[in-house]
């Protein structure tokens, strides 16, 4: 490998949108971590991208698991030393509003992003770039007043993380109304509450020269989502943009969609 290239990592990326992520970044000239739980497929999918040209290895990561995400450290400093950026991608979409949704899918689209960070965060350097993978389900104005504005009071990821598991220990108690509007309340949940840890994030890097970015990629034709109109080639390029185009264009502690900003 050339080591002048950039090292991205991302994760859930053996399908869907972090599979043509992986791609994009590729093209763009860096060598790709491509990670997931299903090692064989991720090592078909590397192999797929190898024998075209492209700088990509597949490494396993679970991002509900400390250990993986531990042992993963360990071989990329090992193996390279060092990471430029990191892709949160891995996501789950759960339609029921229950106690046990909201925790499993707290478990991936958040927790699962925080893990990630916490123990890959220490291999960035300045000028890398942490991009988790958000949702227009994720802004704010899908919440009502009183759980918006304590969601504005937290001032910690582990403040967030705390209050995140009280919500989720009630949920059986309230309707989903009385947290959040409209459809899909478990996952605008969390996709809020990872545009939360998006700005307590960067208010805790923003001396460090890591961005750390939000980004709605789109309605996006995956698994999750099969009649969007979307195609994931197309909202990876606008997410990929993200992270090469540079602090002077895509400033840290922004969410955007289609290379623009756009209101929590």
């Amino acid at each position: 490998m050339d080591r002048r290239k950039r090292i991205a990592l991302v994760t859930g990326a053996t399908r869907g949108l972090g599979l043509a992520i992986v791609e994009e970044l590729a093209g763009l000239n860096h060598h790709v971590l491509l990670t997931g739980r299903d090692v064989e497929k991720g090592c078909a999918e590397a192999g797929t991208f190898q024998r075209k040209g492209f700088d990509v290895r597949f490494l396993e990561l679970d991002v509900c698991d400390e250990r993986s995400a531990e042992n993963l450290a360990l071989v990329i400093r090992d193996q390279y030393g060092a990471l430029d950026v990191i892709v949160n991608n891995a996501a789950v979409c759960l339609e029921e509003w229950s106690s046990s949704a909201l925790t499993d899918c707290l478990e991936v689209n958040l927790f699962g992003a925080v893990r990630t960070v916490s123990c890959l965060g220490q291999l960035l350097g300045e000028d890398a770039c942490i991009l988790n993978v958000s949702s227009g389900d994720g802004e704010s104005v899908w919440f009502s007043t009183a759980v918006r504005e304590r969601f504005e009071r937290v001032q910690s990821t582990n403040a967030l993380l705390d209050m995140l598991r009280e919500l989720a220990e009630k949920a059986d108690a309230l309707r989903p109304q009385e947290v959040v509007h409209g459809e899909q309340p478990t996952y605008k949940v969390s996709k809020f509450a990872l545009n939360c840890y998006t700005r307590l994030l960067h208010n805790d890097l923003n001396e460090s020269g890591i961005r750390v970015l939000s980004v709605c990629p789109g309605d996006v034709r995956t698994r999750m989502n099969p009649s969007a109109s979307r195609s994931p080639s197309d909202a990876a390029k606008a997410v990929a943009e993200l992270v090469v185009g540079g602090p002077s264009t895509y400033q840290s502690g922004g969410f955007f969609r289609d290379r623009e900003i756009i209101s929590w």
